[in-house]
């Protein structure tokens, strides 16, 4: 009986498994195609959104517009080169600083119109 036993584990064990081709080529495209998948939609798709964001405000920014620059310096712009990627900043009253247009943050909205504002 032992011996019947032992006999067929091993020509269980020396028998190649038969298993579909089909299954293990699944198995092995799925994770990838997730992770793909997963990759698109955490990290490429949010920061083109953001991409598309930041150039429609620096393509917006007009004279006297209120900014503040990535370095924080608070101004507003005083000048803006329409050919190339450069502006003027009047920071105080005979202060002015030029720059790139990449440098500015973003534009600076006061407390008083962001209250005024209907929810």
């Amino acid at each position: 009986m032992t011996d019947l036993l032992i006999s067929s584990i091993f020509l269980a064990a020396d028998a190649p498994a038969q298993q579909p081709q089909g299954d293990s080529t699944m198995m092995l495209v799925v994770p990838i195609v997730a992770m793909l998948a997963f990759y698109y939609f955490i990290i490429i798709r949010p920061e083109s959104g953001m991409r598309k964001k930041r150039a429609e405000l620096l393509g917006g920014l007009k004279k006297n517009d209120p900014v503040v620059t990535i370095h924080g310096i608070y101004g507003s712009i005083a000048n803006i080169s329409p050919d190339s990627d450069e502006v003027t900043l009047k920071v105080d009253d005979n202060t002015r600083i030029r720059m790139r247009k990449s440098a500015i943050e973003g534009l600076v909205v006061s407390k008083d119109a962001s209250a005024s504002k209907p929810a």
